[in-house]
């Protein structure tokens, strides 16, 4: 072994991982100095499951002295080329104020690399990797999840095995298409709904980009059609994860005047829109929960301030989060968790009502 692992750096992939598994069988045995012997040629390397494997052992002390500017060492080199357990584990020195050099590395390397959300990796800081990067190529793994180093750090699988309902994407440029495409790409299977043959013409593709295979007609002032939307979605899937609802409409003539001459009709019907039928949607998407969920739906900072031109969808906007609020006193006992985001302006077709909007 000691003459296979001397020459490590000319072993093959397959070849690598053997000698990884042998270090984790050493590790989960007690024998602290085998792994780390087995890792260091690895880490030699440069394989990055390696090194944070043993910035683990000598920040843990397991078969050497704790040594925190060693394991701290071990972490920034495999946290540099973007492998977040190595990452988090900087983080948590930080703030475990184990060594305060740790902050400076990390704020080095979080300006090199995107940190992924805390949340997924909380739970793996502590543990041995058991699983060994693929050097010199641009994805490694670690307890079977990928991890890209190019631009930034991807989360895959997150949202594996989740189903969520996206309502109210108009076009590539729309918040909620942005939403569709991270949930996508993190794992969730995705059901999309349009109104008009208009909106399915810019839909379809979309959707079927991300592997969407319920794309269903939808007019939320229409109580039979949200029935049908929410009926399909229980007979193909059986229960909901989440919905994002991106629904928001006003009279765009009455926009560009004012507030105060705001129709009756366009009031009545902004409100229906932008606002009730989330809770319509809320009452629905419950009965689809019954192991909780999310509920998601996109405010604006009209809500709170005027903006210029905003008017009655501003009014709606402060309605829809008031809302949010009362559904989530509601749901919350079920485990469901209803928020609202409050985006700043991008370029769609509210913004051409909004004259002097950056």
């Amino acid at each position: 072994m000691a003459g296979a692992l001397a020459a490590c750096s000319t072993l093959n992939q397959s070849q690598k991982e053997a000698a990884f598994a042998r270090a984790t069988a050493f590790y989960d045995a007690g024998d602290y100095q085998a792994a780390r012997k087995i890792w260091q040629k690895l880490g030699d390397d440069y394989d990055l499951a390696a090194l944070q494997n043993l910035g683990h052992i000598y920040r843990r002390g397991l078969g050497v002295e704790v040594d925190l500017d060693r394991a701290m060492n071990y972490y920034h080199q495999a946290a540099q080329y973007g492998f977040a357990p190595a990452q988090y584990n900087l983080a948590m020195m930080y703030f475990k104020a184990a060594k305060p050099k740790a902050r400076h590395i990390l704020d080095r390397t979080s300006g090199q690399k995107r940190l992924c959300p805390c949340q997924r990796f909380f739970g793996h800081t502590n543990r041995i990797t058991t699983k060994l990067g693929k050097s010199g190529n641009s994805l490694y793994k670690c307890n079977d999840t990928e991890y890209k180093t190019n631009e930034e750090i991807v989360m895959t699988n997150l949202m594996q095995g989740k189903r969520g309902l996206i309502m109210g994407v108009a076009n590539q440029r729309s918040i909620a298409w942005g939403i569709a495409q991270a949930l996508a790409e993190a794992g969730a299977e995705l059901a999309f709904t349009y109104q008009g043959e208009a909106l399915e013409r810019r839909i379809m593709p979309l959707a079927q980009s991300v592997g969407s295979k319920l794309i269903m007609p939808c007019d939320v002032t229409d109580t039979a059609s949200l029935d049908s939307v929410f009926n399909t979605l229980k007979d193909e899937w059986g229960k909901l994860d989440f919905v994002v609802h991106a629904i928001a409409f006003a009279d765009k003539d009455e926009l560009a005047g004012r507030y105060v001459d705001t129709s009756a009709n366009n009031f009545q019907m902004s409100l229906n829109i932008s606002c009730y039928s989330f809770t319509a949607v809320a009452n629905r998407a419950e009965k689809l929960m019954p192991d909780g969920g999310a509920l998601l739906t996109l405010s604006y900072y009209g809500a709170e301030k005027t903006i210029p031109h905003y008017n009655v969808m501003g009014v709606a906007k402060a309605a829809l989060e008031a809302s949010v609020r009362y559904l989530a006193a509601d749901l919350g006992p079920q485990n469901i968790r209803v928020n609202s985001i409050s985006a700043g302006p991008i370029k769609h077709w509210l913004r051409l009502a909004l004259r002097g909007c950056a």
